[in-house]
C-alpha cells in the first residue's frame, strides 16, 4: 500500500516570458525513437566532467565518452546550450531522471526528456556525481540526453539492439486494457473554476483509497489554478483555456521510494505571462502517472509515440474507450 507524500520544501519561482514562442523546431528535433538512433551520426555513453558559463546565461558541458554505442569519436567532447537550473537545485533532471531505468509509458510514448524552449533549441541538464547519459550527436535530440542506470535500462538496452541490427524490446506502447490491467492505481478527475478558485473531485476506479492527487502534484491547488484559472494566460498561445477538466489518471506500478518531483507551472497566481516551479519530496515523480482526457464520454488513450508533446502535426495514435465500459476493464 502507497502511503500518502510528506510535502517537502516548496518553492515557486516566477520569470516572465523573454522570448517569442518556438513555432517552427528544426525537423530533427523530435521524431521517433527508432529515427532518431537511425539518424544520429554517433551515440555515446558519457559523464559530465566540466562546466563552463557561456556569455548567454548557459552552460557548456564537457563530457568524458565512457563507450561510443554508435559512430565514433573524442575522448571528451563538448554540450553547448545546457541549462544551468541543475546547478541551482531547481532542476527537471532531479526531479524525472532516468524514467525509472525507462521502464515507464512516459518515455516510450510521449518522447524524450527534453522539448525546445524558445530559441527553438535543446538546452539539456546534467548532474556529477556518478550520473551517466547516453548522448546522441551531433544535433540536438528530443531523445538524446537521456540518464540512464546503467546496463539494465531500457532504453541504453533497445539502443544497442537496433544499432546492431537487432528489432529490441520497447515496453510500449501496449493496449489500453493491459495497461490498466498493469496499473497500480486509476482514478477519474473533474476540474471546474468556481469564480475564485478550482474545485475537484476524484474518484478511485481501482486501488486503495488515497488521496492520489496529493500523491501526483506538489501543491493540487496550484497545479488545478493554473491551468484553469481565468485570471491567467497561455504563455504560448495555442488556444484559449479550458473552463474544467475531466480526465482519467492512471499511475503505473513504482518502486516505493521517495523521489523529488517539481511542476512546472504557467501563470502561478494571477501574475500574468509568468511560469514557476514547484518542488517537493514524495511519491510519484512527473513520470509515475499519466492523464488521458475524457471528451463526450470516451477515454482518449495516447499510445503512440507520434503523440508525444512537441511533435506538432503528427497524428496521434489513440485508442477510444468508452467510460461506461471501464467497469469492465478494470475488472
Amino acid at each position: 500500500m502507497r502511503s500518502l507524500i510528506v510535502l517537502g520544501a516548496f518553492a515557486v519561482l516566477h520569470a516572465q516570458q523573454a522570448a517569442e514562442a518556438c513555432f517552427a523546431a528544426p525537423a530533427h528535433v523530435y521524431q521517433s525513437h527508432e529515427n532518431a538512433i537511425d539518424s544520429a551520426e554517433w551515440i555515446a555513453i558519457a559523464e559530465p566532467i566540466a562546466t563552463q558559463a557561456q556569455p548567454d546565461g548557459y552552460s557548456s558541458y564537457r563530457m568524458r565518452a565512457l563507450e561510443y554505442v554508435k559512430g565514433s569519436g573524442p575522448a571528451a567532447f563538448i554540450v553547448p546550450n545546457a541549462d544551468q537550473m541543475a546547478a541551482q537545485g531547481h532542476s527537471k533532471e532531479q526531479s524525472e531522471g532516468n524514467y525509472y531505468a525507462h521502464t515507464v509509458s512516459r518515455f516510450w510514448t510521449e518522447g524524450g526528456s527534453y522539448s525546445n524552449w524558445s530559441d527553438c533549441r535543446i538546452h539539456p541538464e546534467f548532474l556529477y556525481s556518478g550520473h551517466k547519459y547516453l548522448v546522441f550527436g551531433p544535433l540536438d535530440y528530443n531523445v538524446g540526453f537521456e540518464n540512464i542506470t546503467g546496463e539494465e535500462d531500457e532504453w541504453l538496452k533497445y539502443v544497442r539492439a537496433r544499432v546492431s541490427g537487432q528489432p529490441g524490446h520497447k515496453p510500449y506502447p501496449i493496449p489500453f486494457q493491459t495497461y490498466l490491467d498493469q496499473a497500480a492505481a486509476v482514478l477519474r478527475v473533474k476540474v471546474w473554476w468556481d469564480g475564485t478558485s478550482s474545485q475537484w473531485t476524484e474518484t478511485v476506479r481501482k486501488g486503495v483509497e488515497a488521496n492520489y492527487l496529493n500523491m501526483a502534484y506538489v501543491a493540487p491547488q496550484v497545479h488545478f489554478d493554473s491551468r484553469i484559472s481565468p485570471n491567467c494566460k497561455e504563455l504560448f498561445s495555442y488556444g484559449d483555456r479550458p473552463t474544467e477538466l475531466d480526465f482519467l489518471m492512471v499511475f503505473e506500478r513504482m518502486p516505493e521510494r521517495k523521489v523529488r518531483k517539481s511542476d512546472y507551472l504557467e501563470c502561478v497566481g494571477g501574475d500574468l505571462g509568468s511560469y514557476g516551479s514547484a518542488s517537493a519530496h514524495g511519491l510519484f515523480s512527473l513520470t509515475g502517472f499519466r492523464e488521458f482526457p475524457i471528451v463526450d464520454d470516451q477515454v482518449v488513450f495516447s499510445k503512440g509515440e507520434s503523440g508525444y508533446w512537441g511533435n506538432w502535426g503528427a497524428p496521434t495514435l489513440t485508442e477510444k474507450v468508452l467510460v461506461s465500459e471501464l467497469e469492465d476493464l478494470l475488472k
